[in-house]
């Protein structure tokens, strides 16, 4: 078991691992539940080309605003529907569009370790653009899909512990389980840091967290009369 106590204060010094060039697969952004204490920091650090997968960026949050729009991003990978929806200022990035479904499918893939899968990519009567490799399942047109893996997972979590075990709020779980292990490691923010999380409380173990970003402590201030 590793007993390493992964526990920061400091999201400057959380993030300190993120280096120029850097693949980040951020949690999906349901409300609360992006990093944006991490994405802050990261954005006044200021590393460069880096390439972001987030899959709701325009639920993302300040701190994703200010990555993009202070030029730290090359390429922002996103699932953003085109009707209703809105990316954010993209600054200096290029954006490529991922259907959520295949991207959850390439992050789960690049988690198992496999380089590429076959995926649904059009149907007999409307063929993918490119037909190379393709094959037809049932009047579906599948092809070669390469797997999504990251250097670093960003997440924010409900609740954490001091040695990296993560509990999610239910919306975000999935994709955040998905992205940690499609990526090398995992830096989390957390809303409350305690002091053991129970196995069966427990959705991401330790084991793929480096560092634990939790809230700094509440002093209470006394002002004489």
């Amino acid at each position: 078991m590793d007993n390493t106590d992964k526990v920061t204060t400091s999201a400057a010094e959380a993030i300190s691992a993120v280096k120029a060039g850097s693949v980040l697969v951020l949690g999906d952004a349901v409300d609360g539940t992006h990093p944006d204490a991490l994405l802050v920091a990261l954005a006044e650090a200021g590393p460069r080309e880096l390439a972001v997968v987030c899959a709701r960026p325009d639920r993302a949050g300040v701190g994703l605003g200010l990555l993009l729009g202070g030029g730290g991003v090359a390429r922002l990978v996103h699932s953003t529907e085109e009707a209703g929806q809105e990316l954010p200022q993209l600054g200096s990035a290029s954006a490529q569009f991922v259907p959520l479904r295949l991207l959850e499918e390439r992050l789960q893939a690049g988690g198992a370790g496999a380089a590429t899968f076959y995926a649904q990519v059009g149907t007999y009567a409307e063929p993918a653009a490119d037909e190379s490799h393709a094959v037809y399942f049932g009047g579906d047109e599948y092809g070669p899909v390469p797997a999504l893996t990251g250097d670093l997972a960003l997440l924010r979590a409900e609740r954490g512990d001091r040695r990296g075990n993560l509990a999610f709020a239910d919306e975000g779980r999935e994709f955040a389980v998905l992205a940690a292990k499609a990526c090398a490691s995992t830096l989390a923010e957390v809303g409350q840091l305690v002091d053991r999380l129970e196995p069966h409380e427990t959705h991401l173990s330790g084991t793929h967290v480096t560092c634990l970003l939790a809230p700094r402590p509440t002093h209470q201030h006394h002002h004489g009369g």
